[in-house]
């Protein structure tokens, strides 16, 4: 468990637009299929998590660099309700994304725009299984 998760580490601001481009990365033990992601929030509606997108990672994950220096694309928005305490989760990106890195980017925070302040996510859950999809089948069936 992670409790001293760092925002922004080493408060180096000078390539954000604002202060709403929160990241998380996460690397996985192996090579995952990712097919949703859970997130709980404290429910304050303060620091409650809005908006956030899913990127799946090519490379190592550095946890100095911003996610566009090693990321693809978006693969998709996430909409959260504020002062919720329950599992949120998001899905939709197709079947066939496979990484071993992974990144959760927060765009908007709390009930008010720019700037948000910082998140309280208590925690986040990867859905899917390692390896590619439907491998498991394909080996598991007779020749």
């Amino acid at each position: 468990m992670d409790t001293k998760t760092l925002w922004d580490p080493g408060q180096n601001c000078t390539r954000r637009s604002n202060r709403n481009d929160w990241w998380l990365k996460f690397t996985m033990a192996e090579q995952t299929t990712v097919t949703s992601v859970g997130i709980f929030m404290s429910g304050d509606r303060l620091h409650d998590v809005r908006l956030y997108d899913v990127f799946k990672c090519v490379e190592t994950v550095d946890t100095s660099s911003y996610i566009e220096d090693e990321c693809t694309e978006s693969l998709q928005f996430c909409n959260a309700t504020l002062g919720q305490t329950t599992e949120q989760t998001c899905e939709g990106w197709g079947p066939r994304e496979v990484s071993q890195y992974w990144a959760l980017r927060i765009t908007a925070v709390g009930p008010m725009e720019d700037p948000g302040p910082e998140p309280w996510l208590t925690e986040v859950y990867w859905y899917g299984f390692a390896g590619e999809p439907f491998a498991a089948a394909r080996t598991a069936m007779p020749p």
